[in-house]
């Protein structure tokens, strides 16, 4: 390990070290912190993807289908100079029980894919109203 990477096993010190399929049976959520620059500025939106508005992607070029995926939760992000955007999506830990039922690992039926996609919008619009290949700047791997 690199230099400041080492550390004392036998320190007192709460550092220690666990076999990832020990974490898993015993652990749903892990958070890293990254140590951002202090002229970064942080902003949390809060939404969910739900029965009445999940569109998912389109899966064909027909209008309903195309104008669907409007529905999807969507939130305008206008910088006003260059700036590098970080974001993050989550969902419930697949641990926690569903109907008083618990699931087994990798917890496939709670678990849910998703992507985030980022795309321009014109002067004054706010949302878009379908989908618009044209206008799509960068699309996440579907996890």
């Amino acid at each position: 390990m690199p230099p400041d990477e080492q550390f004392d096993l036998d320190a007192d010190d709460g550092t220690f070290l666990m076999l990832y399929d020990d974490w898993r049976d015993n652990f749903s959520t892990l958070f890293l912190n990254i140590d951002f620059p202090e002229d970064w500025t942080g902003v949390r939106f809060k939404s969910e993807w739900n029965k009445s508005n999940s569109a998912g992607l389109p899966t064909k070029n027909t209008k309903e289908i195309v104008e669907k995926f409007g529905k999807n939760p969507q939130f305008l992000i206008k910088p006003a100079y260059d700036t590098e955007v970080m974001l993050s999506l989550t969902q419930l830990g697949g641990r926690l029980p569903v109907g008083g039922k618990y699931s087994v690992y990798p917890f496939s039926e709670q678990l849910h894919y998703a992507a985030v996609a980022i795309f321009e919008v014109n002067q004054g619009q706010e949302y878009l109203s379908s989908f618009d290949p044209k206008k799509l700047k960068f699309m996440s791997p579907i996890k």
